[in-house]
This record gives C-alpha cells, sequence and structure tokens, in this order.
C-alpha cells in the first residue's frame, strides 16, 4: 500500500481534519485496532498532532479505496 500524495495547504482548505474516534466512526474500526495499524505502519493516514491521532478526512477515504481496489485486483 502506498501513501497518499501530500496536498498543499490551499488543497487543504475544504478538507476535514479528524481526531481519531471521528476516523474510527468512519472506517468502522475500534481505537486500539487504528492505533496498532498506525504502529505496523499500515494507517500512513494517521498522525500525532501533539496528544492526539488525526487524519485528513480525503486521506482516509483514498485509503480506503486503495484498499479497496487492491482487494479487487486480487479476486
Amino acid at each position: 500500500m502506498t501513501r497518499p500524495k501530500s496536498r498543499t495547504v490551499d488543497d487543504r482548505r475544504d478538507d476535514q481534519l479528524l481526531k481519531l474516534d471521528e476516523v474510527c466512526a468512519l472506517t468502522r474500526r475500534d481505537p486500539a485496532t487504528e492505533r496498532w495499524l498506525r504502529h505496523h505502519k499500515k494507517a500512513p493516514y494517521l498522525w500525532r498532532s501533539g496528544r492526539r491521532l488525526v487524519a485528513w478526512r480525503s486521506d482516509v477515504i483514498a485509503h480506503l479505496d486503495a484498499q479497496r481496489e487492491a482487494d479487487q485486483q486480487s479476486a
């Protein structure tokens, strides 16, 4: 899985910064699972901002889309 392409601040104007609980609601995963995925470098969309884990909504969706496409190609 490749890391989503970085965007500039102007590209992020309409994007939404999500906290870990919001990411979990979007991915339907447990917070512990998201932390485990980040620790094992399988959740490149998460990063630490201060004491919190955060992610851009578009990066989470792009990662989920890439997973779906990889699954469809392997089936």
